[in-house]
């Protein structure tokens, strides 16, 4: 059975923080790879992405933006923003909802470059690399050093055998007293683990040239475990260069476990503040942040959506009340049967059901969705903001999307989920009214039922700080001149 506190009682233990391997931390590298599949398989969860093996169709470069791709020392800034191509359609422009909003608020103070991964590089597949014409103002792209790499890596395996081996049995003995603790086979994932190894290994050099240029007083990241991100942000710690992570995605008691580790360990994959969303969405008990390096500064983007005028979708009815189910990639199977059982019981007279799946699941077909009383909305460029502004209620069992519902006042059901993936009931119990949890779908009938009461303005704002503009400039600023 997995424990995240067990599992940081066994690391301090057997020192895993600390245990190198051809210079490098090796466990660290690979632990959020490692607890994440702890924790998933000891819940049989669904896995969290679809991996792939990139082919040559994907690693296309365009022509037009050559100067995307090479680095040199003009890129000098002051602050280097670090994203991925997952953007949604603002206008005419393709927005990282997580760091432009602070570059914008930023550029005229600090001069600032924002570097990007392409989509074959983050465990998922996109018909595009990047989506072209980004909000982004002084932007570069990764994809040349992607493409080195794997053919570094594939070259290593056949060159150094000997090195190799050695690695393999180095991730191997670590797996192994993992299963003698645990009692969770993880050898499934071997290759995983070595890949992302060697991919750290063979670019580190790469990725030190890039920030020998950019030379940054301070990196913001839109931090996912891809494993450009995490050997960029090893480098950036080494070298004591402040990092912030943007917080993305609410961090529960028990969820994301990545996110959970000795605060007191000198954890290089770590970066060294988080500006959180708010007092309400983050647990500090086993977070891997000392207390006073989280700050909370609110969401930038969705401050700005709460202010913005929609007009009425076509997918939604304006003669019924429309239920807002918002997924997420590790319950999607459970959630659209629940959604299915809902649509069998509800008064279709009176309610239609919106399903609004997550970007990284909107390759799946869920069978019990197709019916005529359901919306499936899987378009990733079309925010969900539009949706909530407008919905009677939302229904979901764990995702930021469903908090930032709460910010727009919807009546919110939530899920108490078999699998106990995330204690949302324990972040949201304080609410005095507008929130309401259920078991299964007769839960959800009894409650829809009832006259849907809107939570209140004084628990929103225990789950989102206000002011984000004031905050954001403000600790930036600290940071910077420390």
């Amino acid at each position: 059975m997995f424990n995240i506190e067990e599992m940081i009682d066994f690391e301090n233990k057997h020192k895993l923080a600390q245990k190198e391997f051809l210079g490098l931390k090796i466990y660290q590298l690979i632990r959020e790879y490692i607890i994440n599949d702890l924790s998933s398989m000891d819940k049989s969860a669904d896995f969290v992405c679809d991996i792939f093996t990139p082919c040559k169709k994907d690693f296309k470069i365009y022509k037009n933006f050559k100067n995307r791709y090479i680095f040199t020392k003009k890129d000098k800034s002051d602050i280097l923003f670090i994203t991925d191509h997952r953007r949604i359609l603002q206008g005419d422009k393709y927005e990282s909802v997580y760091t432009d909003e602070f570059e914008n608020l930023v550029k005229d103070k600090y001069k600032t470059i924002t570097i990007e991964q392409p989509s074959w590089a983050c465990f998922s597949k996109s018909k595009d690399a990047h989506t072209l014409n980004e909000m982004s103002e002084n932007i570069k792209y990764l994809d040349l050093i992607e493409i080195k790499t794997l053919y570094k890596i594939k070259n290593f395996k056949f060159f150094h055998k000997l090195k190799y081996k050695k690695i393999v049995l180095e991730i191997k003995q670590i797996l192994n007293i993992i299963f003698e603790k645990f009692n969770i086979d993880l050898s499934c994932h071997l290759q995983f683990y070595i890949d992302n190894f060697l991919y750290c290994l063979l670019s580190k050099k790469d990725y030190e040239k890039i920030i020998d240029k950019i030379d940054p007083r301070c990196a913001v990241i839109y931090y996912r475990a891809f494993p450009a991100k995490v050997i960029l942000v090893y480098i950036l710690r080494e070298r004591k260069i402040k990092t912030i992570e943007v917080q993305h995605g609410t961090f529960f008691k028990d969820y994301p476990v990545n996110q959970m580790a000795n605060k007191n360990e000198n954890w290089l994959i770590k970066p060294d503040f988080l500006f959180s969303f708010g007092e309400k969405q983050v647990y500090l008990k086993n977070l891997r942040y000392k207390k006073e390096n989280v700050l909370f500064t609110g969401n930038l983007f969705l401050n700005k959506k709460l202010k913005t005028n929609y007009s009425f979708p076509i997918e939604m009815s304006n003669k019924k009340k429309n239920i807002l189910f918002i997924s997420q990639t590790v319950i999607g199977n459970y959630l659209s049967k629940l959604a299915s059982e809902v649509n069998e019981k509800i008064d279709k007279n009176s309610f239609q059901i919106l399903y609004r799946f997550h970007p990284q699941e909107i390759n799946k077909n869920y069978e019990c969705l197709n019916k005529c009383n359901i919306k499936q909305l899987k378009n990733v460029n079309e925010e969900i903001y539009k949706f909530q502004k407008f919905t009677d209620v939302q229904i979901g069992v764990f995702s930021t999307a469903i908090f930032e519902g709460l910010a727009f006042a919807i009546p919110t059901i939530i899920i108490i989920n078999e699998n106990n993936i995330a204690d949302v009931e324990y972040t949201l119990k304080s609410f005095k009214q507008g929130v309401y949890f259920a078991q299964s779908s007769d839960d959800i009938i009894k409650i829809l039922n009832t006259s849907l009461q809107k939570p209140l303005k004084e628990d929103i704002d225990k789950l989102w700080a206000k002011n984000p503009e004031i905050k954001f400039k403000r600790e930036l600023d600290k940071i910077i001149k420390q």
